[in-house]
């Protein structure tokens, strides 16, 4: 009886223009025929025979791109297969963890896309059956795992991945555009949680000495219990095993989060990433003189560690230092900029946001420019990278390369913009953009920044600088090659009046409180919010005592696991107030219980006689507060014989140490 995978089957889509392998199994030693037909139309023929196993591989060449359908037909003797309604055009590996697998069931906007796609061709080889964490995988390549080709009319290509289906549609809609012919397909083969080392094959450990040591062994497969699906090549051997013999543009890799805890990040990964992309460029590369890209997607901000980490950085550094050292082989697109959003009643947390559909185009557009020619002005072919980074006097000057159109910031204020005084503190920056491709940063009160690093904290979103039609990638110049240094950065949203609230994320126990929270908290008997009509800048804070006859009123922020309130790194806190006249201002620090004592720590700001249009600066001296955590910061405001019971506040700056 003949029998081939799963991905030979009805509905099929393949690589046009090329070859494509038929393995599969027959009666021993007899002669298989393999016959290609459009419209009952016999187009090739190829023959092979079976070994004494039963097993054979028959190469045909496949037709050029079109929306025409083809039967294949597999003869033993007076048996015959048939596959049915194939289409030849534009393929790609969709691999990767969770967020590659995520399906369109979580995405808003599905019914929308249906209908947009419904009547391409679009094609999808989905893999439904995904074995338990302590299942027994299989430890030599499987063809064996159960799969089949979709369709977007289909009710069941909901299932498959939102991200590959938005590239193929933006990818198919573009080369229409142009007059071609093509359908686009991919091959969802992915499974969440999964390491790197999980999709690359065996043999491959061995050739790099620094991964060597992650070589399968047979005497420890399956022996890892709720961790067998964490072996190396486990994922390789069940999932891209079973598609082996096709061939394929490229590859999506949407992969990371469950590499971003191991030691070394930044450098081991890209070991990780060679090897994975060089052993799918000998499987499934058209040609050996393809490239066969690797493009990538960077990882979202999330709780990797406890406090004021980095980590999410290092892991990200490594797509970016791919791309510099190979451009052609190893793009990748940024996520930095998109929102926290994800799917509350679907089981998840914000490690899976779910706007997939923009990260597909962002996918789609790097191909488009870099793999099919798309002709625009100032092309991007890869995303904009920092460049290098001079110290001009209290400046650094930062130059990019790949910038389109132009650098930009959405907004008055740098989010996840950092400067590094000597002293090791990284502060909220500032900046001035001078060119095209040139922007300043600096902060008014350190004389000689160190470093710069910009959206690399493992819990910052909706960083806002750009570059022609991408986000700029995040970037830390402390971060040695070859070391993966301990860099921390406390967030502070609380100095940036452009925010409405911030995201605070802490787990407790299994559940996953993650949720956006507001920045300023109303004191007792007081009120909080920002005004954008009365305002110094684009807006300010506005304080306000609920009852106009009480004379105390204020707000509060809290600390939390990326936000720390670490105030000792700190000399000074500098910030404007309206309505100075009998009105005294007070820093309140509440400190979290330290052998069974509660420190409550007060500092009176002092105010200058003289302002601007109303506008007095204040400053709070915080060169002796007490060592120890801060939970909570209250700024208390006490008015005299006043009958206005308000407080604008604005342009709060610390003031690093020296």
């Amino acid at each position: 009886m003949i029998s081939v995978p799963y991905v030979f089957g009805d509905n099929a889509l393949f690589q046009h223009s090329s070859n494509l392998e038929i393995r599969g199994n027959a009666e021993k030693c007899a002669t298989i025929t393999v016959k290609l037909n459009k419209n009952e139309c016999r187009l090739g023929e190829w023959s092979c025979k079976s070994d004494g196993n039963g097993a054979f591989s028959v190469s045909i060449e496949t037709p050029v791109a079109s929306y025409d359908f083809y039967d294949l037909s597999i003869e033993c003797g007076d048996e015959v297969k048939v596959i049915k309604n194939l289409l030849f055009g534009e393929l790609w590996l969709a691999c990767g963890q969770s967020n590659m697998e995520m399906s369109h069931t979580l995405q808003p906007e599905w019914e929308q896309v249906r209908e947009k796609i419904k009547d391409k061709h679009i094609r999808a080889f989905h893999q439904p059956n995904k074995p338990a964490h302590d299942a027994e995988f299989p430890f030599e390549p499987s063809s064996e795992t159960v799969g089949d080709w979709r369709k977007p009319s289909d009710d069941n290509f909901v299932s498959v991945s939102a991200v590959a289906t938005e590239f193929s549609a933006e990818l198919y809609d573009f080369l229409a555009a142009r007059g071609e012919e093509c359908p686009v397909g991919f091959l969802n083969t992915n499974r969440g949680g999964t390491c790197i080392e999980t999709w690359i094959p065996a043999e491959k450990f061995s050739s790099n000495s620094r991964i060597a040591y992650k070589t399968p062994k047979a005497e420890d497969w399956n022996t890892k219990e709720g961790k067998n699906y964490q072996q190396p090549s486990a994922h390789y051997n069940y999932h891209m095993a079973s598609v082996l013999g096709l061939k394929a543009r490229g590859m999506l890799w949407y992969q990371g989060e469950s590499n971003v805890g191991m030691e070394n990040t930044q450098h081991l990964y890209k070991d990780y990433m060679t090897a994975l992309r060089d052993s799918y460029k000998e499987r499934f590369a058209i040609s050996e003189d393809e490239i066969f890209p690797m493009i990538s997607v960077q990882l979202f901000p999330w709780k990797y560690s406890d406090f004021n980490d980095t980590k999410l950085g290092y892991a990200n550094m490594a797509f970016s230092d791919m791309a510099k050292r190979h451009p052609n082989e190893y793009p990748f697109v940024p996520i930095c900029d998109l929102p926290w959003i994800w799917g509350k009643w679907g089981g998840n947390h914000p490690i899976h946001p779910i706007h997939k559909y923009k990260i597909g185009d962002r996918l789609a557009l790097i191909a488009e420019n870099k793999y099919y020619g798309r002709k625009v002005k100032n092309v991007q072919t890869l995303p904009p990278m920092l460049k290098s980074c001079v110290r001009h006097g209290n400046k650094l000057r930062l130059t990019f390369e790949n910038v389109g159109s132009g650098l930009y910031v959405k907004g008055e204020k740098a989010v996840g913009l950092y400067v590094r005084s000597k002293d090791g503190v990284y502060t909220p920056a500032y900046y001035e953009i001078v060119s095209r491709n040139v922007m300043n940063v600096y902060h008014p009160y350190i004389d000689k920044p160190c470093h710069v690093a910009y959206a690399v904290s493992s819990s910052e979103p909706k960083t806002n600088i750009f570059a022609g039609e991408f986000p700029v990638v995040p970037f830390c110049t402390e971060f040695a090659d070859g070391v993966d240094n301990n860099v921390r950065i406390s967030l502070k949203p609380w100095l940036n009046n452009e925010l409405d609230s911030a995201f605070v994320g802490q787990q407790i126990n299994t559940y996953f409180d993650f949720f956006n929270r507001a920045i300023f908290n109303p004191y007792e008997g007081s009120g909080v919010c920002y005004d954008s009509d009365f305002a110094l800048n684009t807006r300010c804070l506005r304080v306000y005592a609920l009852d106009h006859s009480q004379k105390r009123f204020g707000t509060y922020i809290l600390a939390s696991q990326y936000a720390t309130l670490d105030f000792e790194n700190y000399k000074e806190m500098k910030f404007l107030l309206f309505h100075q006249a009998n009105l005294s201002v007070e820093l309140v620090l509440h400190y979290k219980e330290k052998e069974g004592t509660k420190l409550v720590h007060k500092i009176k700001a002092t105010h200058a006689e003289s302002g601007h249009l109303g506008w007095f600066e204040n400053s709070i001296d915080l060169s002796g507060i007490p060592e120890g955590e801060i939970e909570k910061a209250e700024f208390l405001f006490t008015r005299g014989e006043s009958r206005l019971s308000y407080v604008f506040v604005d342009d709060i700056v610390l003031v690093p140490k020296k």
